[in-house]
């Protein structure tokens, strides 16, 4: 997936907000994005997009709370009152509601951010990775879902009056996914001259896809990405990749 549609989204969610009507961000054409950026005061910046004049500090929060420097990530970069004009400080989490004690650092969700690259993700799509799309897909409703308000007091009761049976349904989907992993692992090892790619088990991949490389042709690979049969799409997912210069 093409990073410039997600610059272009930031960008847009900045705008749209007070602090942003009074940046300047037309310079930051080019610019290079590096992680856990060190600060002048030993701190970390999570997410660090800099320009020739012009900045965007991330600090990404999930579940922890703010009680990063923010005064050091903002001196480290910001140097001058040109840079100052040109440069903004972002808390980007799941609820945007960070007490944040820096003039020139605003909130954002994860889940504006992500409407807003969905929002424009339509003129990209004929260039893009299908598969890559599909994990933004994913990767998308996993915010949706962390995104939502906490459990309210009907539907907490209603878990503790049926929990034998909640637990129960749970206890079938998990053999359910164990039984369509090994129904795919079965199938794809009947294939000869493929090398299964080994994933952490458990891991956010090993729930929902393979990955297998010819063993014959140099560059040859394909992924199976099974997931949509566990959200009731009832689909199977098969894309076929060679990597490598053209002669």
């Amino acid at each position: 997936m093409d990073l410039e549609i997600f610059i272009k989204s930031l960008i847009e969610c900045i705008n749209e907000t007070d602090l942003g009507k009074t940046k300047d961000f037309s310079t930051l054409n080019d610019f290079f994005i590096d992680l856990e950026y060190s600060t002048d005061g030993n701190g970390r910046i999570d997410i660090l997009i800099l320009g020739f004049d012009s900045a965007i500090i991330i600090e990404n929060k999930i579940y922890h709370h703010l009680n990063n420097n923010l005064k050091d990530y903002w001196n480290t970069i910001v140097k001058n009152k040109n840079q100052e004009e040109k440069s903004i400080g972002i808390v980007l989490s799941l609820s945007g509601k960070e007490s944040i004690n820096h003039a020139h650092f605003i909130p954002l969700t994860h889940l504006i951010l992500l409407n807003k690259v969905m929002a424009n993700i339509g003129q990209y799509l004929l260039s893009s990775s299908d598969k890559y799309y599909i994990y933004l897909k994913d990767f998308y409703q996993n915010i949706i879902n962390l995104s939502k308000k906490t459990m309210e007091k009907e539907e907490l009761l209603f878990v503790l009056n049926h929990l034998p049976k909640i637990n129960a349904v749970i206890g079938l989907s998990k053999s359910y996914k164990n039984f369509i992993k090994e129904e795919v692992d079965r199938a794809c090892n009947q294939l000869e001259g493929f090398r299964l790619v080994p994933l952490k088990i458990g891991s956010s991949k090993e729930i929902r896809l393979r990955y297998y490389e010819s063993e014959k042709v140099k560059g040859l690979c394909f992924t199976v990405l099974f997931s949509d049969l566990f959200n009731g799409k009832q689909s199977l997912s098969i894309y076929i990749e060679i990597w490598g210069e053209k002669d």
